[in-house]
């Protein structure tokens, strides 16, 4: 895409936009030169449509785009392109929805959505290590693998089910199985007491009944559920939550080795990101032992922490 200009010939800005089940963030860019500027961040509530419902998903991209013209000093105006990275906007009546929705709003003249995987590997940077794939690894409140072939169209993709039907080894799953070791352990179905008093005392709860009126008994659950990733890593020493955990990291393994056969490649780079790939270390060196122990250890891995970068990059090329 070549040199483009605002009808009034002012600046021309770009706009990527990442949105999940927690936050959103927004980032406006500026092209000085050969050079991409980010000039404003911005962030906002969630905006997953399959959690949050489309109307809301929107508002909260509306707060963030907003939020990111204020944090430059520049009021809200049409972007020249956008790319919008949404988790749970991978269909394509979702995609069609989506991107109608900012076409008609003035968000941008040019709108691409995009998954949240492409916009990690467009933040990554891949090396020219003459690789013959990459592949992102998603491991946040769901879990994810994602690659293609370098130069080809080719796609291949493993987990992304939704909580109900997979995200092994998320945070999701992995407050999950937290919540239900303190749950057994209050039936004194398994001697887990250490769990049952640690996830009664970070949720302040009296007793083990109040647990389903936690859980159930109002909306986000689910971001709440996956919240509770952090305990399990403080209870590792429990053999129960150790087991646990090494099952998450061989899942999120299996994740990738899955997309690395439907491609067909034998040297790949790895993205990693998501809360937590990015903030629990030892998991990710256990994803990365797994993938070793069968020789498909990545030939470079990296993390990536904000893939909204990688949605602004995408829209000002």
């Amino acid at each position: 895409m070549g040199n483009e200009k605002q009808l009034d010939s002012g600046p021309v800005y770009f706009l990527g936009v990442d949105g999940g089940g927690t936050k959103t963030q927004a980032l406006i860019g500026l092209r000085v030169g050969e050079k991409l500027e980010i000039v404003g961040a911005g962030q906002g509530g969630p905006s997953n449509p399959r959690a949050v419902g489309f109307d809301q998903a929107f508002a909260n991209i509306t707060i963030a785009t907003h939020s990111a013209f204020a944090n430059a000093g520049i009021h809200p105006q049409v972007c020249s392109r956008a790319v919008l990275c949404l988790a749970g906007a991978g269909r394509e009546q979702e995609k069609l929805a989506v991107e109608s929705w900012a076409l008609q709003s003035g968000l941008a003249r040019q709108v691409r959505l995009i998954s949240e995987a492409e916009a990690v590997l467009a933040a990554a940077s891949p090396t020219q290590s003459h690789c013959e794939a990459e592949i992102a690894l998603i491991g946040g409140t769901g879990s994810l693998a994602w690659g293609r072939l370098i130069g080809t169209s080719t796609m291949a993709r493993s987990g992304g089910w939704g909580y109900l039907l997979g995200d092994e080894g998320s945070g999701f799953w992995l407050g999950q199985q937290l919540l239900q070791l303190a749950c057994q352990a209050a039936d004194k179905r398994v001697d887990n007491q250490q769990v049952l008093v640690a996830v009664l005392r970070r949720l302040e709860l009296a007793s083990p009944n109040e647990l389903i009126q936690w859980c159930y008994g109002s909306d986000g659950s689910r971001e709440r559920i996956a919240a509770m990733a952090p305990l399990v890593f403080e209870l590792q020493q429990v053999q129960s939550v150790s087991d646990v955990i090494a099952s998450g990291a061989k899942a999120l393994a299996e994740m990738i080795i899955a997309v690395i056969h439907q491609l067909g490649c034998k040297s790949y780079e790895l993205a990693m990101a998501g809360s937590v790939m990015l903030h629990q270390l030892d998991y990710r060196e256990r994803v990365l032992a797994h993938l070793g122990d069968v020789g498909l250890a990545p030939l470079r891995q990296t993390c990536v922490d904000q893939p909204v970068r990688g949605s602004l990059q995408l829209a000002a090329r």
